[in-house]
C-alpha cells in the first residue's frame, strides 16, 4: 500500500521462458491475492523479490484517450535504487505490426563512434523467448541518428520467414557508443510515448537531447526544450541545434537569463528563429539539441502530439 508501506501480498507469475517477457495487469494481481478495493487506496508500490534476472516495467493506459505511458522512470533520492542494474542490452517489449492500436519505432544515435558502425536488433517471441530473426541497421555516421519503424525491422530481419507475434522481446547489440529510444506510436492519432526502459537502466543526458522535432513536423509534433538552472547565479545557456541527418551544427540559440534555481521552456520554433536557422528543409525533421558549453543544470525535452494534445517526456534514453 503506497500510503503506509504495508505489504498486501506476494503475487507469483507463472514461469517465464528464458529471454521472454510476461505482461500482468494489476487487476489480475489484485484478484489472485484477494485484495479488496478500499477507499483511498489508489496506488501500490510493486517490487520484485531479490535475485530477479531481469527487470520490471510499468505501463499505464489512459482509457479515455487510449494512450499508453511508460511510468517506470524515476528520479533518485539519496542513491535510491541502492544498486545499479547489471549492464545489458535487453529492451522493453516491442509492439509488432500485428497490433491494431500502436506500433513500435526505434531511434538510434551514434554519439561517440566509431563512425559508420551498425546496430543489430535480435527479435524473440516475447511469450516463448524463442529466437525469430536479427535485423542489422545501415551504417550510422558519427553524430547522426536513424529512426526505424518496426515494419522496417520485420521486413529486413534475417531470416524473414518467421511468424510475427504481437510482442517481441528485443536485444540490442551496437557497434558504436550512443543511445537508443523505444517509442510507441498510436495508430489512431500518431501520439508518441517514450518506452525507453532497458535492463541496463535508463539515462537522461543532462546536456544533450535527441529526436527533437523541427518545425517541419509542426503539423504533427512540436518540441520544447526545458532548461533548468541549478546554479547560484543567473545564467543564459547556449544551445546548439544539430542536424540529426548530418551531425552538423545548424545554429546556436542563447536563452534569456535564467534565475538561480529557475526554469524556462523554449519552443523549438523560437530556437530556430533565434539561431538564424534557414529553413529547415524537408529533410531536417529532427534536431539534436545540446548545450554549447557546460552549465550547472540540465535539459529536458517535451514533445506534444498535435492531434491528441498529449505531452510526452522524450528526455530519457537507453545507453549503447
Amino acid at each position: 500500500d503506497a500510503r503506509n508501506g504495508i505489504k498486501l501480498g506476494v503475487y507469483s507469475i507463472a514461469a517465464i521462458e528464458a529471454n521472454a517477457q510476461a505482461v500482468v495487469t494489476v487487476a489480475t494481481i489484485e484478484s489472485a491475492l484477494n485484495i479488496p478495493q478500499v477507499q483511498g487506496r489508489n496506488l501500490y508500490v510493486v517490487r520484485a523479490n531479490p535475485g530477479l534476472p531481469g527487470f520490471l516495467q510499468h505501463l499505464v493506459k489512459n482509457t479515455d484517450a487510449n494512450y499508453t505511458s511508460d511510468m517506470t522512470t524515476q528520479c533518485a533520492l539519496n542513491s535510491f535504487p541502492a544498486t545499479d542494474p547489471a549492464p545489458s542490452t535487453a529492451a522493453s517489449p516491442l509492439f509488432s505490426t500485428l497490433r491494431a492500436d500502436a506500433r513500435s519505432v526505434l531511434r538510434f544515435y551514434n554519439s561517440a563512434g566509431p563512425a559508420n558502425a551498425t546496430v543489430s536488433v535480435k527479435l524473440r517471441d516475447a511469450t516463448t523467448g524463442g529466437f525469430l530473426a536479427t535485423w542489422t541497421s545501415p551504417p550510422v555516421p558519427l553524430g547522426e541518428e536513424i529512426i526505424v519503424p518496426i515494419a522496417t525491422i520485420e521486413t529486413g530481419a534475417i531470416p524473414n520467414t518467421f511468424t510475427k507475434p504481437e510482442f517481441y522481446a528485443a536485444t540490442i547489440q551496437s557497434g558504436f557508443q550512443g543511445a537508443f529510444q523505444h517509442l510507441l506510436k498510436d495508430r489512431g492519432n500518431d501520439a508518441l510515448a517514450n518506452l525507453s526502459i532497458c535492463s541496463a537502466g535508463t539515462s537522461a543526458g543532462t546536456s544533450r537531447l535527441i529526436g527533437v522535432a523541427s518545425t517541419v513536423m509542426a503539423g504533427t509534433y512540436t518540441s520544447q526544450i526545458v532548461v533548468h538552472n541549478l546554479g547560484a547565479t543567473s545564467a543564459a545557456v547556449g544551445l546548439e541545434i544539430v542536424d540529426a541527418n548530418t551531425g552538423l551544427v545548424a545554429g546556436t540559440y542563447t536563452t534569456t537569463s535564467i534565475a538561480p534555481n529557475g526554469v524556462i521552456a523554449v519552443p523549438v520554433s523560437t530556437m530556430e528563429t533565434g539561431a538564424g536557422v534557414v529553413g529547415p528543409t524537408a529533410l531536417q525533421r529532427s534536431w539534436i539539441v545540446q548545450a554549447a558549453a557546460p552549465f550547472t543544470g540540465f535539459l529536458q525535452h517535451l514533445l506534444t502530439s498535435q492531434q491528441s494534445s498529449m505531452v510526452s517526456d522524450m528526455t530519457y534514453v537507453c545507453a549503447l
